[in-house]
């Protein structure tokens, strides 16, 4: 009975650091997984911003909440190397890049929203569709 949990006391710390090895890397979101909800949110951004401009500000602040969390991330004293050591300076580039994907989307449609007004190129509420008068 002894000789058992000393074998399998043996196999659970032979396994202990291999587990252990990604401490950081399985808490962390995949770069696959940041380019979807990157992408998923400056579509949503687009979507919302056709229908109403200033909607598209929602999907831009979850963006900039993520952005935010993502520097918290790579600016920890204690977490921050270990971030870089597992994942590599791409990882913390593309959790840089991706939220701003959104805010991009959102700026460009409020930034356009303003320009039509502005220039009367486009006047609010009139349609692109040929009508019996035009």
């Amino acid at each position: 009975m002894k000789r058992h949990r000393l074998v399998v006391a043996s196999i659970l710390g032979l396994c202990l650091p291999i587990s252990a090895s990604a401490e950081i890397a399985d808490k962390m979101a995949s770069q696959s997984w940041l380019w979807g909800q990157g992408i998923f949110l400056g579509v949503l951004a687009l979507g919302l911003g056709i229908w109403r401009p200033w909607l598209s500000l929602l999907p831009a602040l979850l963006g900039l909440v993520f952005l935010l969390s993502a520097w918290g991330d790579a600016h920890d004293p204690m977490f921050a190397p270990a971030l870089q050591r597992e994942l590599g300076t791409n990882y913390v580039l593309f959790s840089y890049v991706t939220p701003l994907i959104p805010m991009l989307v959102a700026a460009a449609i409020i930034g356009t929203h303003f320009w039509r007004q502005r220039t009367g190129v486009l006047p609010p509420n009139k349609s692109l569709e040929r009508t019996r008068e035009g």
